[in-house]
């Protein structure tokens, strides 16, 4: 079966009208840049409320004060992966602050120079409602998916959402991204590369991910389905994903008119 005919097949799965082979969001900000996209000066940024802080992450929603009309800006601080190369680097310039002594352990907080340790940061600008609900921070529940809740709830919900919020998945198919870039670029060899889609994804046009297998961020049970899970079901029964039970996890706030749904019929 060839990779049109595969998907053709998978509607629950990418609950979708096409493929998009969407590579790491890192790579896409890359060619991004080489294209000579904009940029934003975070010292424009005003602050209107936090949305989510985590250990590894601190989302917040404000608006540049240079855009009169105040658009929603969401920006998502992230830490970045450390550098082994700069590990004498880090050493020399790491400054500790003691936190807690006891017999032969110890923790201290500690500061790093700028360029060892970057941070990541992500503008979602202008960004809808969605966008900030999906990084607020929320509940989240298991959901139990039937064939019968599937028609009744999931289907009838993916066919009201408006086609123009597909938009930022176009963006990325017109970088021509795609495994061979990885390799070519980045030197990841195919059996580091995890592929998978979202089931219930963000946008409902059904696109493949890429990430190095020591990523984790969206790789989770109830989120993360793999491809080479799909094609072997696929291979076993080309109607399995219209008749079988899917669990999956979603959110009070980022997934909220689908969470209503399901809360309505009592399955969640």
């Amino acid at each position: 079966m060839g990779l049109a005919g595969l998907m053709s097949q998978v509607e629950r799965v990418g609950a979708g009208v096409g493929v998009a082979a969407v590579v790491m969001y890192a790579l896409w900000t890359w060619q991004q840049a080489v294209l000579g996209a904009g940029s934003k000066r975070l010292q424009d940024f005003r602050l209107v409320r936090v949305l989510k802080t985590t250990d590894t992450e601190l989302a917040l929603l404000g608006n540049f004060a240079s855009d009169r009309k105040k658009k929603a800006a969401v920006i998502v601080i992230q830490t970045a992966p450390l550098n082994a190369g700069s590990l004498s680097q880090l050493l020399v310039g790491l400054s500790l602050h003691e936190i807690l002594l006891n017999d032969i352990y110890s923790t201290y907080q500690g500061d790093v120079p700028r360029d060892i340790k970057p941070f990541k940061i992500n503008v979602i600008y202008p960004a809808t409602e969605g966008h900030v609900r999906k990084h607020t921070d929320q509940k989240f529940h298991m959901v139990v998916e039937t064939k019968e809740a599937y028609r009744k709830i999931t289907k009838p919900h993916i066919d009201s959402i408006p086609a123009e919020k597909l938009e930022w998945v176009y963006n990325i198919l017109e970088q021509n991204a795609s495994l061979e870039v990885l390799s070519e670029k980045f030197g990841v060899r195919a059996s580091s590369v995890r592929m998978y889609v979202h089931y219930q994804p963000t946008y409902y046009h059904l696109h493949v991910h890429f990430s190095h297998v020591k990523m984790i961020h969206g790789t989770f049970t109830g989120k993360a389905v793999l491809l080479e899970d799909i094609i072997y079901n696929l291979s076993c029964s080309a109607d399995h994903y219209k008749n079988a039970t899917l669990s999956f996890v979603v959110g009070e706030m980022q997934h909220k008119p689908l969470f209503e749904l399901f809360r309505e019929k009592h399955i969640i």
